[in-house]
């Protein structure tokens, strides 16, 4: 299982739910914290600048989920290196901008000091045509 994680750019939904839209990176941060606590398998308690709860306990075990975070912003990438497991792109960038973006979060994750493995998931808007010499045929 892969939880793929947003920070919204529809001002509108905010609004509805009462929300200030300026405070969506912020909130973002504070419930992935929230959410590896609660996946850790321990007891935790949360006092944060948006949130704030008693002592709870999820689950007896760790259950490691990996967090997937998108966007191609300078900001987004530097979210996604330092606080995600893996990143997907938004909209459907080029085979180069999507190469761009990978060694950018390669760059970033170096700084952050995460060298695990971190995997990119992208959709090219025009992939290069295959080579009917690199395809095997059926026959």
């Amino acid at each position: 299982m892969l939880f793929g994680i947003g920070v919204g750019w529809l001002q509108e939904e905010f609004a509805a739910f009462e929300i200030p839209f300026r405070t969506r990176y912020s909130r973002t941060e504070e419930c992935i914290e929230i959410l590896r606590q609660a996946w850790s398998g321990t007891e935790f308690s949360h006092t944060g600048k948006r949130f704030t709860f008693d002592t709870v306990q999820v689950h007896p075990r760790p259950t490691p989920i990996p967090i997937v975070l998108a966007g191609n912003t300078p900001k987004a990438l530097a979210r996604a290196a330092r606080l995600g497991d893996a990143w997907f792109s938004s909209g459907t960038p080029t085979l180069d901008e999507s190469t761009s973006y990978v060694q950018q979060l390669s760059a970033l994750r170096a700084q952050t000091g995460r060298p695990d493995e971190f995997r990119c998931y992208v959709r090219v808007a025009d992939p290069p045509p295959t080579n009917s010499s690199d395809t095997e045929t059926a026959g």
